[in-house]
């Protein structure tokens, strides 16, 4: 029934509940109803308006790390519906914006696109949720973008209900370069302690330079963040080794 409905399903998507219902179908337990999934979402996947498709993410995202029965070429038409122009401006803008729990993980899993890399800048410098802030702030600093990639069962792992841990990354380089010395000098004033905290590892291992470099240590050494005070009192502890005191 799940199979002979997917084949007949002709009508636009028109809601955010109904591209949640057809993409969940992609993982689907029988192999038919997800080859008619499959049909039915390049029928039908480009008539989601952009507001459809943002309002869904939270949930196709967070698919990642659950599914293990789709496929290649589902995970392809969910990558090209994420990777719409139109819906592209609006995810960012969602990142930007989003005060719920959650988004930081979205961002991780964005990371695979590289259309995500034009927007990091901005979103380290201004994302009202400091995970998110974080994820992009690490990932320049790294100058490489990390995700978790899924574990697809194969039918005999299925059939046998055999176990293998999902947890696989993978990585690529940014597609933009960005002033690591800025980008420091920004993460020492972020509110989150973990962006602090990642900022002065940077200064800790050399790879950065900032202007003023005595005041920053001075204002880690003042610290609200126990961790990121200790980094504060290893760089003056460097600096006065170096400087002879």
């Amino acid at each position: 029934m799940r199979e002979a409905a997917l084949n007949a399903l002709e009508v636009p998507i028109v809601s955010a509940e109904e591209l949640r219902e057809l993409a969940d179908r992609l993982n689907d337990w029988v192999p038919e109803v997800r080859t008619a999934a499959l049909a039915a979402a390049r029928r039908l996947f480009a008539t989601a308006s952009a507001d459809i498709v943002v309002a869904a993410a939270p949930h196709l995202l967070s698919r990642w790390s659950l599914w293990q029965r789709w496929e290649p070429p589902a995970i392809a038409e969910v990558d090209a519906l994420l990777g719409r122009p139109d819906v592209v401006r609006q995810l960012a803008s969602s990142l930007m914006s989003a005060r719920n729990g959650g988004v930081g993980r979205q961002l991780q899993h964005l990371l695979r696109h590289e259309w995500i890399d034009g927007f990091l800048v901005e979103l380290a410098r201004g994302a009202v949720q400091p995970q998110v802030r974080k994820v992009a702030f690490q990932t320049l600093l790294a100058g490489e973008a990390r995700w978790r990639s899924p574990h697809v069962k194969r039918a005999e792992e299925l059939r046998y209900a055999i176990y293998k841990s999902g947890l696989t990354f993978e990585h690529r380089p940014l597609t933009v370069q960005v002033d690591r010395n800025v980008l420091v000098e920004a993460g020492l004033r972020d509110r989150f302690a973990s962006v602090r905290w990642l900022a002065a590892g940077a200064l800790v291992e050399s790879s950065v330079q900032v202007v003023r470099e005595e005041q920053a240590i001075a204002r880690l050494l003042k610290d609200k963040s126990r961790s990121v005070r200790e980094r504060g009192q290893f760089l003056a502890r460097r600096a006065s080794v170096a400087s002879g005191d």
